[in-house]
């Protein structure tokens, strides 16, 4: 994490995994580089969720989300996380999808984008 984080740069992921947008934290929640794991373009027979231990929002919650549970906690390895969003297969495209990530090198910004398989998004309204 500490060699992502000094090189600037974004890490990404895929595979059967479930989506998420994660700040990494290498000594303090935030510190680290953010992570991108892009949603599986098919994923009805493997699914994954992101359920909070104990069912509790964390840390330090996305403001900008109305998912339940986003915020720091310490993963299976007690790494240091801060979910900020999750795609849980909870919907008619079962968590499928494919992630865009949009870098702005000039302000040396990125964007995430996670959209549903059947969605196509050069369109207006995505149908």
């Amino acid at each position: 994490m500490e060699l992502i984080q000094k090189a600037g740069a974004v890490h990404i992921a895929g595979d059967q995994h479930l989506a998420t947008v994660i700040k990494q934290g290498i000594n303090e929640f935030g510190d680290g580089p953010w992570a991108f794991v892009v949603p599986a373009i098919v994923k009805d027979y493997y699914s994954r969720w992101w359920v909070a231990r104990r069912r509790k929002t964390g840390a330090n919650a996305n403001p900008k989300t109305t998912l339940l549970w986003t915020g720091d906690y310490l993963d299976g390895f007690n790494n240091k996380i801060s979910m900020y969003a999750y795609a849980n297969p909870d919907n008619n495209s079962n968590g499928s999808g494919y992630g865009l990530i949009r870098f702005n090198i000039k302000e040396k910004k990125a964007s995430f984008e996670g959209w549903p398989i059947m969605v196509n998004m050069v369109t207006p309204k995505g149908n």
